[in-house]
């Protein structure tokens, strides 16, 4: 019988003390993207976990409709009381986020996971 944390990691979500990690793919489909949000959603209902920390660090390429996503997704997350931070973008996805005039929810923003995990500590 499988543990709900491998069941979680099997949609890029790992459980950390206080944060949730969603790992997003090298290049995410509208489909992945969609079914990696309710269970983010769902996950973070579940769990007692403050923060969810957005991963890029594998992510290649995200189009608008990508960050369209996201951003809906985080606003849901929101509006369940937990906080976001933004972790391992590449130079070339801030140089497009900047470029298209993109909007995003959070204002917490790290190179790698460990400053991720410095900022909840910070945070608390």
């Amino acid at each position: 019988m499988r543990t709900i944390n491998e069941e979680l990691s099997d949609f890029g979500i790992q459980t950390f003390d206080n944060a949730l990690v969603f790992s997003l793919s090298k290049n995410p489909s509208e489909i992945e993207l969609d079914l990696l949000r309710n269970n983010l959603v769902r996950t973070s209902f579940k769990r007692q976990a403050s923060w969810v920390i957005f991963d890029f660090s594998s992510v290649l390429v995200m189009s608008i409709g990508d960050f369209n996503h996201l951003y809906k997704t985080e606003q849901m997350i929101h509006l369940m009381g937990k906080r976001t931070i933004y972790s391992g973008m590449t130079s070339g996805l801030v140089s497009t986020i900047v470029y298209l005039d993109i909007q995003l929810f959070s204002k917490f923003s790290s190179r790698n996971l460990s400053g991720a995990f410095d900022i909840i500590r910070n945070n608390l």
